[in-house]
């Protein structure tokens, strides 16, 4: 008898950019575009009646995840915060922590992001430019991220601080490319 192969599932790009999220807590609330398309990633239980359509959602509620995901673009929203995003993911698709290779946060208003990214071992991209990001302790944090090759962070205050540029790339040896630019040895 030959053994049962399964079919591998496709990782695809959530794009959840340009949807004025202000909190990654209200993901579920939206449909991200996959390829161009809306999708639904989970089934929303109906709303109680007697619930205010501003409510929290409880993500207890939600189905499980059938989908993987490489990348999540949350781009181009009011976001202040990455708290809960690994948790949230977590609800909408499979094992965030093994396939999310890249996010997309750029233009946003966020300061701090490492504690979550790092929550996302197998990142390779982080795309940050255009928030709030000040502290160099950030950047720290997230050369705990051995597989990430490029770091956007152009745009924030925290390229105005002197040898800014020397000290991500001492930082994280591993980058390729930092503020789409790539690294060379001189």
């Amino acid at each position: 008898a030959s053994p049962t192969v399964r079919p591998r599932r496709k990782n695809v790009v959530l794009d959840y950019s340009f949807m004025e999220i202000t909190s990654v807590e209200d993901l579920p609330k939206f449909q991200p575009e996959v390829e161009g398309k809306p999708v639904t990633l989970v089934a929303l239980p109906p709303p109680p009646e007697d619930s205010k359509t501003d409510e929290p959602l409880n993500l207890d509620d939600l189905a499980p995840p059938t989908r993987q995901a490489e990348a999540i673009r949350l781009a181009n929203n009011s976001l202040t915060s990455m708290e809960n995003l690994f948790d949230v993911m977590g609800r909408l698709v499979v094992n965030p922590e093994d396939s999310v290779q890249w996010l997309e946060l750029s233009c946003n208003q966020i300061s701090n992001a490492a504690d979550e990214a790092l929550k996302f071992p197998r990142l390779r991209t982080i795309n940050l430019h255009d928030n709030n990001i000040s502290a160099f302790s950030e950047v720290k944090k997230l050369a705990a991220l051995t597989e990430l090759r490029a770091l956007s962070l152009h745009g924030n205050p925290i390229e105005e601080r002197k040898h800014y540029r020397m000290f991500v790339i001492h930082t994280l040896p591993g980058l390729h490319k930092l503020d789409f630019s790539t690294i060379t040895k001189k």
